[in-house]
């Protein structure tokens, strides 16, 4: 993949351009537990956004991340079950209850065109995935939902020349290389603990999926940005660690 220096050279006019541009219909990019990669996700009912608040069909997302939904038509309430989790909630409320105890999300499920609709804030808030927007690829805004943190456009869109070497790599790849006296948009830099490191981009998607390094580990921490499923379009994140201490971090894509 060679495309990492074109897309941040162009990612700025991009994104300029697309303040004013209608933006297309936005798709769902989800990985569920089983899944080797993210896919776009088919949905009964396409997303919309009412009064601020992302809506998304409960049953796509909720089946495609291994949950076992029950629907009681009497009362309108739902149940979900799956990773260690039994979740219910009502129709017309806020009130979600997770394992018994009482939580409020921003807007109440609701029907539309027979499918219930939930905000998005409830597949992080509740399903516990990480969820991410991105309007940078094919001109339309996607919403990520992964069970690891992306790091964001925004982080992208903040790497300059000041900060990263453009460098190849050994396959002929352009990648950028964190300076030594460098600072990532996100406030990292060379020496930078891995805590810290874990604080700002969270959960990395390899080789643990997870918070819990211990505060000396070394080895490299793999995160991924926002991307096109199934192309060659993406950006990725390398970070090498040493005793606890950022002695390396390369972008590439």
């Amino acid at each position: 993949m060679r495309m990492l220096v074109r897309i941040i050279l162009v990612c700025l006019f991009m994104l300029a351009g697309m303040v004013n541009a209608a933006m297309a219909a936005g798709s769902v990019v989800i990985e569920g537990p089983g899944d080797k990669f993210p896919h776009y996700l088919d949905m009964s009912v396409a997303p919309f956004i009412e009064d601020g608040t992302t809506l998304v069909p409960l049953r796509d997302i909720a089946e495609e991340l291994g949950f076992q939904i029950a629907w009681d038509p009497n009362s309108s309430c739902i149940s979900l079950q799956g990773n260690g989790k039994l979740v219910q909630m009502e129709i017309g409320s806020r009130i979600v209850l997770i394992n018994s105890k009482a939580f409020e999300i921003d807007m109440a499920p609701r029907i539309k065109s027979e499918r219930t609709m939930i905000p998005l804030q409830f597949v992080s808030g509740v399903l516990g995935y990480h969820v991410e927007y991105s309007d940078l690829w094919n001109n339309s805004e996607n919403i990520f939902i992964t069970p690891y943190s992306l790091i964001s456009d925004a982080e992208l869109l903040g790497i300059n020349v000041l900060n990263f070497d453009e460098i190849s790599d050994p396959g002929g790849s352009t990648v950028l290389k964190l300076r030594q006296d460098g600072i990532t948009p996100g406030g990292i830099q060379l020496g930078s603990s891995i805590r810290d490191a874990l604080h700002v981009y969270g959960v990395p998607r390899s080789p643990e999926r997870s918070l819990n390094y211990s505060a000396d580990w070394s080895g490299k921490l793999i995160y991924w940005g926002t991307f096109i499923p199934q192309s060659d379009g993406g950006i990725f994140w390398e970070l090498t660690f040493d005793r606890g201490a950022l002695i390396d971090l390369i972008v590439s894509g």
